[in-house]
């Protein structure tokens, strides 16, 4: 990737060139013009590529909604693909390691929340209803108020969080249908391994399954758009990622979900939000790039990705 400079902007050119090459695009008697410079030699011809563009996130509207879901989706079912391309594999083994972990504890853990009344309150409190009420609400919070002109980035932060949480329970859905594993509050005797699994009777398409925690995967994925796109306001992280942690905590307690279920569900949500949904593309100058106004420089760096190229508006 390399940097394309006219009349004092400086943004990032795509696709990258080849062997060191790079183009300085310029305008003369009002027609653009390319100079490429390769090792010491430099030619000149007529631009007949795309505009040039920039990295930032994908615009989001109610009308790109299903576009992007649509796209999100084909991403999140391929990464097996990615696997056999040698990809990913680190950190792949490290969430099935500590899930298998947490999979051999399943038996234990629902027997103490089962026997006590330590986090009564705290159930009476955080209950999946008043979960699911606090996620929505604090959504459909940032939507009202970005209505305003003057909080379009709100706005549009809301849409990224709905884009994530649909993405996020439609594996979820999948999942659940496909394990059907039976929730710790239905099931007295814990006999071995496959006690819970691929034994709720329910219809598929009502998630009957335990695994992975839908609350979870859904707070999850709203606390990391929220967190990484505001993350210069340093409370923004610890809050959203501390009331989805309790969610989380809360379906173990209840009896909802088993420690291996929230786990999955956190897992899924974050990857999901960030490396999907706020996955950083190259967008036409003239689009807006997802970021604050005074934020734009360093718009990969923002978006999540671990690219160090920054664009820049002089």
């Amino acid at each position: 990737m390399c940097r394309l400079e006219s009349r004092g902007v400086s943004v990032l050119s795509w696709p990258p060139q080849k062997h060191g090459a790079s183009r300085l695009i310029s305008k003369s008697n009002g027609f653009p013009h390319v100079s490429i410079h390769t090792e010491g030699r430099s030619s000149s011809a007529p631009e007949t590529s795309p505009p040039p563009g920039r990295a930032a996130l994908r615009p989001v509207s109610l009308l790109r909604l299903l576009p992007g879901i649509l796209q999100d989706q084909k991403q999140i079912w391929l990464f097996p693909l990615q696997l056999l391309q040698g990809k990913h594999w680190k950190p792949t083994l490290i969430f099935f390691a500590i899930l298998g972990g947490l999979l051999v504890l399943d038996p234990y853990d629902p027997s103490y929340f089962r026997h006590t009344r330590a986090f009564h309150e705290f159930n009476r409190i955080v209950s999946g209803h008043n979960a699911t009420t606090l996620m929505w609400l604090v959504m459909f919070s940032s939507l009202a108020i970005g209505l305003f002109p003057a909080f379009k980035y709100l706005r549009q932060t809301f849409f990224y969080s709905l884009q994530a949480v649909m993405d996020s329970e439609i594996l979820t859905q999948v999942l659940k249908g496909l394990d059907r594993r039976v929730r710790p509050q239905d099931i007295r005797t814990y006999d071995h391994f496959l006690s819970s699994w691929f034994m709720d009777k329910g219809a598929w398409y009502s998630g009957p399954g335990s695994f992975p925690s839908g609350h979870m995967i859904a707070a999850i994925s709203i606390a990391t758009v929220f967190a990484i796109r505001y993350r210069h306001y340093s409370w923004v992280p610890r809050i959203s990622y501390g009331l989805a942690a309790i969610i989380g905590f809360s379906r173990i307690t209840l009896l909802s979900h088993f420690p291996s279920d929230v786990f999955a569900g956190a897992v899924f949500g974050y990857v999901i939000a960030r490396y999907v949904v706020l996955r950083a593309v190259i967008v036409p100058i003239s689009e807006g790039t997802g970021f604050p106004p005074d934020r734009e420089t360093g718009a990969v760096e923002a978006a999540g990705s671990p690219a160090q190229t920054q664009s820049s508006i002089a």
